[in-house]
């Protein structure tokens, strides 16, 4: 009797402990209209790190025949380009130019934010995760419309 119930607590334990390990909690961008027109925004507001899988955009700009097709937002895209994302911190902004030559990978501490740029007739899509091995199976997306 006392070894079915310690068998059974142990199991439950580590069922949460693998619930808890592996399912998202609170990891979240945000995103808000910044003091600019066609500006957003984004902000962690979890309280662990994010890192960035992918940002992609389309647009009017990225027809191909019928089909509208997602293309990467470069790192440091220019002041003009239709999309443009940079990091609110100047320092975060040369980490990022410096070290990556992409979006992929790179990590947005609590309470950081993203400055985005995102013209009429276009959408970016960001997709995300927690940062470490907690967040391997853990998928986020967020979707900002331009002129909207």
């Amino acid at each position: 009797m006392l070894s079915d119930f310690l068998i059974g607590a142990g199991a439950s334990a580590l069922t949460g402990l693998g619930l808890w390990a592996f399912l998202p909690r609170g990891v979240a961008l945000t995103r808000r209209y910044g003091n600019e027109p066609e500006t957003w925004i984004l902000q962690n507001i979890s309280p662990v790190p994010v890192r960035i899988i992918s940002v992609e955009w389309q647009g009017v700009d990225t027809m191909t025949g019928d089909r509208i097709l997602w293309q990467a937002v470069p790192v440091g895209a220019q002041h003009d380009a239709a999309v443009r994302i940079v990091p609110a911190e100047d320092d975060r902004f040369y980490a990022l130019t410096l070290e990556h030559e992409r979006w992929s990978g790179f990590v947005v501490r609590p309470g950081d934010s993203l400055h985005a740029r995102v013209l009429s007739n276009r959408t970016v899509r960001i997709r995300y995760r927690r940062e470490g091995w907690t967040g391997l199976f853990e998928r986020r997306e967020i979707r900002i419309d331009g002129g909207t």
